[in-house]
């Protein structure tokens, strides 16, 4: 019950119960101690067992239960603070790795497909030099908004670093894939990015490099740099388009 408590209502009635509970079992105490002693309560004993539990109990158990619900409101902060990436949302790099790194160990098990997509934004510091850094943050949040619009809840999105964006994407065949990182490259080109410090629209492209899992794909690790060679490919042939890695076995 206690490690439950979320809302002020909540402590109030909480603090009332045990309050109550507290002074039932003072008058409780007090009957079977004067019933062993062999002595009378008389009026006295009785509005002591109450009034004592009553006075005292409540602001205790009020403070103690307020100090619980702030240290779970701190608790789930700093939860938060350690898996998301401070300025987007999304998950950071390393808890999108560790999430990542366990759904791609259950699809080599259970024999699922598992792809990786990752995504570049095209010319980035352009942007950054014209309109400044804080219009570049705007567009890094309103881009990953775009894409949260686009993806499934079991897919894993996060800021791998920089401009720079990982979709691990389970239950996702090679080709699934492929048509999803393109429906996302148009989306985000065809897009104008609203900076509400200049007024500015901005137009971005980005560059998706996609890979699968094979038989040769042992670790995340290794999806992952796959993936990272179908980006540099995409960036050579000429930026905003979707490249794939292609096994040379």
């Amino acid at each position: 019950m206690l490690t439950g408590v979320k809302t002020q209502r909540e402590i109030i009635w909480i603090t009332i119960l045990l309050s109550l509970s507290i002074t039932v079992i003072s008058l409780v105490l007090t009957g079977l101690l004067h019933h062993v002693s062999n002595t009378k309560i008389g009026y006295l004993g009785i509005f002591s067992a109450i009034l004592a539990p009553t006075l005292i109990a409540p602001p205790i158990i009020y403070k103690v239960l307020d100090i619980i619900r702030q240290l779970r409101l701190a608790h789930k902060l700093l939860e938060s603070l350690s898996q998301e990436d401070y300025l987007t949302g999304v998950y950071n790099r390393r808890h999108l790795e560790e999430t990542a790194a366990k759904e791609f160990s259950l699809g080599m098990r259970h024999k699922f497909p598992v792809s990786i997509m990752i995504l570049d934004i095209d010319y980035f510091k352009q942007t950054n030099d014209t309109h400044g850094h804080l219009v570049g943050d705007q567009v890094l949040v309103e881009l990953t908004q775009c894409i949260y619009e686009m993806i499934r809840e079991t897919d894993i999105f996060g800021r791998y670093g920089g401009e720079e964006f990982i979709l691990f994407m389970p239950h996702t065949a090679l080709d699934d894939a492929v048509m999803l990182s393109e429906r996302i490259r148009q989306a985000i080109a065809d897009r104008k990015f609203q900076s509400d410090i200049d007024n500015a629209k901005i137009n971005i492209t980005v560059s998706v490099g996609v890979a699968s899992a094979t038989p040769k794909t042992k670790t995340l690790d290794d999806l992952i740099l796959n993936a990272d060679l179908a980006l540099y490919r995409a960036k050579e042939l000429g930026r905003n388009r979707v490249a794939v890695y292609d096994d040379p076995s």
